[in-house]
């Protein structure tokens, strides 16, 4: 490495630390041309001169840490942008106008210079005078690189000013598609209705198979199909079930042995709160399963058969705040760090209706997503048919209560632990497709008295459980 390169690194850094205290980090000396950072204590990850963030999957699997990983990645490319562009910019000549300041940008009436200060790079958006000599009306960004790219664009007219948003505009528009995505459950759930691979199984009324045949991708598309039955008898009544996205036993020959076929793979569902709430986290997507019972029409006609499709899991979304009875009891605040989701079945069976007989012995728990003080979870399970509480599926909310509201300090703190019991009408824990919103209001410290009121649906129309946790 060069001489010149070395020290390009090293302002590159140098400017990251900056940044990154701004942002509430902790980074420490450069050693090495690599800058080691801290978060809430912990060492988190480092970055090296050209950029790139090194960590180890130990240091990120904490509460939050993903997240805090994710800025600092974010920071950490934004801050070699603007860098790599002062290291190469040509220095702003311009009348009484003093100090080593870098153009960035420059497009019609306006410009945008770069200076390095102690606080780090201090950006300013100007307009010419007529004679392209002097600037005026400068418009000044500490740590505002994002900010000061926003300000040339409308100053310099890169963008019609109707076609840039302003962040009150910015915020009241996710507002509204967050209550659209809320409301509208085709928004979200798109992802969990896509089908990749679908295979019909046809059986004769003995219950031995008289065709398996795999859907084309035109079929899967158009969710519909034309198929001959070899040596159907018109007047015969044929069972058909259909499977999708399933990972479908090859040794299927008799009716029987397709409804005894069981799925295990409810980890492949689950996993962090972003992978399953963005994508069907599992590669092949939602197994689905449908069937029907029909009679072949008359030699010459067309048999038509409509299967609807269910999924295999259910779905659990979860969200956990403090409520009103709580801040006018207790001082400070409780974070919810994670969830825990078990007593949910280990497998289903493929066609629905027939009884397992699995163990219910799956968990599975995920950090908690902080939602501007409101704790999200989103799992996937197979049913629980258990008829007791004691049987139920159960959720587990743990965490910290601090009494002054500053979780930096911790000889405040106290854990807490919140146990909700999932129950359905009938007294059947969670049945298959179904989608269960479980809203949990924090009274209290413990979790004493819970009141739970349920209100069935299928998955475009959820149930939803109200849970308030007691003093």
């Amino acid at each position: 490495m060069n001489d010149q390169t070395n020290m390009a690194q090293l302002r590159y850094l140098e400017e990251l630390k900056i940044g990154l205290v701004h942002a509430g980090f902790e980074p420490e000396r450069i050693e090495d041309q690599h800058l080691p950072v801290r978060w809430e204590h912990h060492y988190l990850c480092r970055v090296s001169g050209k950029g790139s963030v090194l960590y180890r999957q130990e240091n990120v699997d904490g509460i939050g840490a993903q997240d805090a990983l994710q800025t600092v990645i974010h920071i950490a490319a934004m801050t070699a942008e603007y860098m790599t562009a002062m290291e190469r910019a040509p220095k702003l000549q311009a009348t009484g106008l003093e100090g080593d300041y870098r153009i960035l940008a420059d497009f019609g009436d306006a410009v945008l210079a770069g200076h390095p200060s102690e606080r780090g790079v201090q950006f300013v958006t100007w307009e010419w005078d007529w004679d392209r000599k002097g600037v005026h009306h400068g418009h000044y960004f500490q740590n505002g690189y994002e900010e000061a790219k926003h300000d040339f664009v409308r100053r310099s007219g890169l963008l019609p000013k109707e076609a840039l948003f302003e962040p009150e505009q910015l915020a009241e528009m996710h507002r509204a598609l967050a209550f659209v995505c809320e409301q509208d459950e085709d928004l979200s759930i798109g992802r969990e209705k896509e089908i990749k691979t679908m295979t019909l199984f046809v059986f004769d009324a003995s219950g031995k198979i008289v065709l398996k045949r795999n859907f084309a991708a035109s079929e899967i598309a158009g969710q519909a199909a034309t198929i001959p039955i070899p040596d159907a008898v018109p007047g015969d009544n044929y069972s058909f079930y259909v499977i999708a996205n399933g990972n479908i036993p090859a040794d299927i020959t008799t009716r029987n042995g397709l409804q005894a076929a069981t799925e295990a793979e409810a980890a492949s569902y689950n996993g962090t709160f972003d992978e399953v709430a963005t994508k069907a986290k599992r590669a092949g997507g939602f197994t689905m399963t449908g069937s029907a019972s029909k009679a072949i029409a008359a030699a010459g006609q067309t048999t038509a058969v409509q299967i609807e499709l269910e999924r295999l899991v259910s779905k659990i979304a979860v969200q956990a705040a403090t409520d009103s009875k709580f801040a006018a009891t207790y001082p400070g605040r409780v974070k919810i760090s994670s969830a825990v989701i078990s007593r949910a079945a280990v497998s289903a069976c493929y066609v629905s209706g027939m009884a397992s007989g699995a163990a219910t012995t799956f968990s599975h728990t995920q950090a908690a997503k902080d939602q501007s003080g409101k704790y999200g979870n989103l799992f996937y399970v197979y049913g629980n048919d258990g008829s007791s509480p004691a049987q139920a599926v159960l959720l587990t909310l743990t965490g910290l209560y601090d009494r002054d509201g500053d979780f930096s300090t911790v000889t405040d703190q106290v854990p807490v632990r919140y146990e909700v019991q999932l129950q359905g009408d009938t007294g059947k824990a969670i049945a298959r497709n179904t989608y269960r919103r479980v809203s949990v209001g924090i009274s209290g410290l413990t979790g004493a008295d819970v009141a739970v009121t349920i209100t069935p649906a299928d998955w475009e129309g959820p149930f939803n459980q109200d849970v308030n946790l007691g003093m």
